[in-house]
C-alpha cells in the first residue's frame, strides 16, 4: 500500500512542474511576440527610409536636369575679361542655321604623290573655271531670297528691291568670299583673262561698273584679298598642323620635319549651304535688278560669271 507521504509528495512535485512549465511557457509566448512586433516596427522603418531616399533621388534627379538645361539653353553673358571664352556663344542669326551640319574633311595640298588629283589644282584650264564659278555662280548662290520674317532677324535686314517687299534679297557671304579668291586668282594671270586687272592704261586700270564707279578693278583686288584676310581671321581654323620627316632624298641630303597640310579638319556641310542657296536663287527679272554689275550681261565666257 503506498505511503500517503509518498503521494504527497509526488502531488507537490508534479503541480510545482506543471506551474513551471504553464510560466515558461507563457514567457516564450511573450516573447515571441515581442520578437514579431519588432520586426514589424523594423520593417515599417526599412520601408519609410526607401520610401525617403527615393524622394530624394527623384528631387536631385529633377535639380540636376533642371540646371543642366539651365546652362545649355541661357546665352553665356558677355564677359569683359580678354582671357574668357564662351562655351556656348550667342550667333548672330543666320535663315540657314538649321542647316549647318559638319563633316570631316581632308585637305588638299598638291604637295603628295599619295594625294588624289584636284580640279582646282595646277595651270588654269576651262574645267577649273568651270568647277571655279559652280562654287559661288551669283546667277545660282550669291543672291538668295529672303521671307519677311528672316529679315526681320537679322543683325542688320536688308532693303527692299525697288521698295518691292516681295523682292528681299541677301546673299550668304562664303559665295562672296570665293568669289574674291577666283577674282584674285584670275588677276594673276591676265594673259589668260585679260588685261581688265593689270591695264596699261588710265581707261583699263579704272574701269568699273555702273553700280560702283569709284571702284576700279585694282581696287577690286585689294578690296577682295583684305576680305579673305578677314574671312580666316573670324572663322579662326583651330585644327593643329603637326608635322612629319620626309624621306631623304639621297645619302648626302638630312631631312629635316616639315608641315603636313593635308591633315583632316572638321568642316561645316558647303553642299546643304549652297543647295538652299539653289533653292532661293530669284527669278531672272529680280536678278538682273540687283547684279553688282548690272551692266554686264550674263558672262560664262571662261566659265566666268561676273560679280
Amino acid at each position: 500500500m503506498p505511503s500517503p507521504c509518498y503521494d504527497i509528495k509526488d502531488a507537490g512535485v508534479s503541480g510545482t512542474t506543471d506551474i513551471e512549465l504553464e510560466q515558461h511557457e507563457r514567457l516564450i509566448y511573450a516573447h515571441g511576440k515581442d520578437n514579431e512586433s519588432d520586426e514589424e516596427n523594423s520593417s515599417k522603418d526599412i520601408s519609410g527610409l526607401r520610401l525617403a531616399l527615393h524622394f530624394v533621388g527623384i528631387v536631385l534627379l529633377s535639380f540636376s536636369c533642371f540646371t543642366t538645361l539651365h546652362i545649355l539653353l541661357t546665352p553665356t553673358a558677355p564677359s569683359t575679361e580678354p582671357w574668357a571664352s564662351k562655351i556656348f556663344p550667342e550667333l548672330l542669326y543666320s535663315p540657314v542655321e538649321h542647316l549647318v551640319g559638319y563633316k570631316p574633311q581632308k585637305f588638299h595640298t598638291g604637295f603628295f604623290d599619295d594625294e588624289e588629283p584636284s580640279v582646282f589644282d595646277g595651270p588654269s584650264t576651262d574645267a577649273m573655271d568651270d568647277a571655279w564659278t559652280g562654287l559661288y555662280d551669283v546667277y545660282r548662290y550669291a543672291i538668295s531670297t529672303l521671307t519677311e520674317e528672316e529679315n526681320k532677324r537679322l543683325p542688320e535686314p536688308t532693303v527692299p528691291s525697288f521698295g518691292n517687299m516681295s523682292r528681299l534679297y541677301g546673299g550668304l557671304d562664303v559665295f562672296h568670299q570665293l568669289h574674291c579668291l577666283d577674282y584674285v586668282r584670275k588677276a594673276i594671270e591676265p594673259e589668260r583673262y585679260g588685261n581688265s586687272h593689270h591695264g596699261r592704261s588710265s581707261l583699263a586700270r579704272r574701269r568699273a561698273s555702273k553700280d560702283l564707279p569709284h571702284v576700279s578693278d585694282t581696287e577690286h583686288i585689294s578690296h577682295c584679298i583684305d576680305m579673305i584676310r578677314q574671312s580666316l581671321m573670324c572663322s579662326a581654323d583651330i585644327s593643329v598642323i603637326s608635322w612629319y620627316m620626309p624621306e631623304a632624298s639621297s645619302p648626302e641630303h638630312t631631312p629635316r620635319p616639315l608641315p603636313r597640310f593635308d591633315q583632316t579638319r572638321m568642316c561645316r556641310d558647303f553642299d546643304s549651304l549652297r543647295d538652299w542657296a539653289r533653292s532661293r536663287t530669284p527669278d531672272a527679272e529680280g536678278l538682273e535688278g540687283v547684279m553688282p554689275h548690272g551692266d554686264h550681261a550674263h558672262d560664262h565666257s571662261h566659265g566666268h560669271a561676273k560679280f
